[in-house]
C-alpha cells in the first residue's frame, strides 16, 4: 500500500469512528435510562427531545424496580461544559432542581447558555442520601 493510500485510508477510518461515536453521545440523551446498580431505579429523560440554546423543558420520570413510579424524591439535574482554553472560554456549571409535577414527572426549565456538548448527570435522592445516579452527554444546538 503506497503512503497515499494509507493515508486516505487511515482518514476515512477515523472519521467513520467519530461518526459512531457522535451519533452514541447524541442519541445517549434521548433514549431511556437503565436501571441503577443496586436500587434497580428507571431514570428516564423524557424531554427535551431536541436541546437548543434558550429555554429547554426538562422532564424526568422516576420509576422503582416493581415498575411504579415514584413520588416521594428529589431530583437534580447538573450540567458541566468543560472550559475552552483555545478561545479563553472558562468552564460552566449549572444544577437544575426539578420539582413534582405528578405521577413520577419531575420537571423544570433550562436555559441552555451555549450550544456543544454537555456533561449531564440526574441525581435522585431519598431524605438526603443518593439512590439513583445517570450520566450522560447532552449536546446543544
Amino acid at each position: 500500500m503506497k503512503i497515499g493510500e494509507w493515508v486516505g485510508a487511515a482518514v476515512f477510518s477515523g472519521g467513520l469512528v467519530v461518526l459512531s461515536t457522535l451519533s452514541t453521545v447524541v442519541s445517549s440523551a434521548q433514549t431511556d435510562v437503565r436501571p441503577t446498580a443496586g436500587n434497580n431505579l428507571s431514570i428516564k429523560l423524557r424531554q427535551p427531545i431536541v436541546v437548543t440554546t434558550g429555554d429547554n423543558p426538562f422532564e424526568v420520570v422516576i420509576e422503582g424496580p416493581d415498575g411504579n413510579r415514584i413520588n416521594d424524591v428529589d431530583v437534580a439535574v447538573s450540567f458541566v461544559m468543560p472550559s475552552w482554553p483555545i478561545k479563553r472560554i472558562p468552564e460552566t456549571r449549572t444544577e437544575l432542581t426539578l420539582r413534582l409535577t405528578g405521577d413520577g414527572k419531575y420537571s423544570a426549565t433550562w436555559n441552555v447558555s451555549q450550544s456543544g456538548p454537555w456533561q449531564t448527570a440526574i441525581t435522585v435522592k431519598r431524605h438526603g442520601a443518593r439512590i439513583g445516579r445517570k450520566s450522560f452527554v447532552l449536546i446543544a444546538y
